[in-house]
């Protein structure tokens, strides 16, 4: 004959005991282990309060047309750019040039990920480009996770060797000192970089020698907390030398727009998401164990316990 299982139940064993016997004070040490292991292993390990976090995003960049341009000679130099009171003050230095500019899709993405200049320099038979020193001043934004929008300068300088055609190649990364903010819009930096020293006293302008003083103007904007720079720079000349039927000197500029990795400060409830992540995650392992010994030691009898089965 076949003997089928019909119906099945389980019964559940209750172990009880005083409140001050060693059950007790076992079952309590268990539990604070439990709780309290998990949270030391986890701060300890280190990444515990992720409290600065990161993230990639192509920034919106977009170039202002404002630049400062300085060709060093032997024994002079020769100065152009888009602000007129600086014209007016290197008057004796001036030597307008021709700056052409446009961005390019170099991907096909439908983003502007490269800005082409091309910077043609008059110069007569007997004037020698040794360096060059210039400027460029770019609007900077970004809108994905944190919102900053400021005003960059891109400083671009090099040597001249005796040919009649460079070409410079760079990319512009982000330089942040603190994290962004997760929250609000950041603009502090979203002010005119090169100012009127007429209207307001300005660091980077030699009122003695009425001149612009390019250390100056550097530093002043190194110290903020945020800014961009050019890196991954190559050189590149035109072999020969320069057409003296043309006297002029051109420049080519490639300045690549890529995509960037920038910290910011995590939130409340992301700073708790990822803990309670890790704290859980050890929290089961340890419960897993206490239950495994509870077990043994209460189902052994090692302690002595009232069972009570229902």
């Amino acid at each position: 004959m076949v003997i089928l299982s019909v119906y099945s139940e389980s019964k559940r064993v209750h172990f009880k005991a005083h409140l001050f016997s060693k059950a007790c004070m076992l079952n309590a040490l268990l539990i604070l282990l439990v709780v309290l292991c998990p949270l030391l292993i986890a701060f300890r390990s280190q990444g515990f309060w992720i409290k600065i976090n990161s993230y990639d995003e192509w920034p919106t960049v977009n170039f202002k047309h404002k630049f400062l341009f300085c060709a060093l000679l032997e024994n002079d130099h020769l100065f152009w750019s888009s602000y007129d009171f600086l014209n007016r003050a290197e008057n004796r230095h001036l030597r307008p040039i021709i700056l052409t500019s446009r961005q390019e899709d170099s991907d096909r993405d439908g983003r502007k990920d490269t800005l082409c200049i091309t910077i043609k320099i008059p110069v007569t038979k007997n004037e020698t480009i040794k360096s060059i020193k210039s400027f460029f001043i770019f609007d900077y934004r970004l809108e994905v996770y944190s919102k900053l929008r400021m005003e960059i300068l891109i400083p671009v300088e090099f040597l001249i060797e005796p040919t009649g055609e460079a070409s410079v190649v760079g990319d512009i990364k982000f330089v942040q000192k603190v994290p962004l903010l997760n929250h609000g819009f950041d603009n502090r930096y979203n002010v005119p970089l090169v100012t009127d020293p007429l209207e307001e006293e300005e660091p980077y302008y030699d009122r003695g020698q009425n001149t612009l003083n390019y250390e100056n103007l550097l530093s002043s904007y190194l110290k903020r907390d945020f800014l961009c720079k050019l890196e991954n720079v190559h050189v590149f000349y035109r072999i020969g030398r320069m057409d003296a039927t043309k006297n002029e000197f051109l420049i080519n500029l490639r300045i690549r727009y890529t995509k960037d990795r920038f910290e910011y400060k995590t939130g409340f409830w992301e700073l708790m998401k990822w803990a309670w992540i890790q704290y859980l995650s050890l929290l089961l392992i340890f419960v897993f164990f206490a239950k495994r010994i509870r077990s043994f030691v209460f189902g052994s009898n090692l302690l002595h316990v009232v069972e009570d089965v229902k």
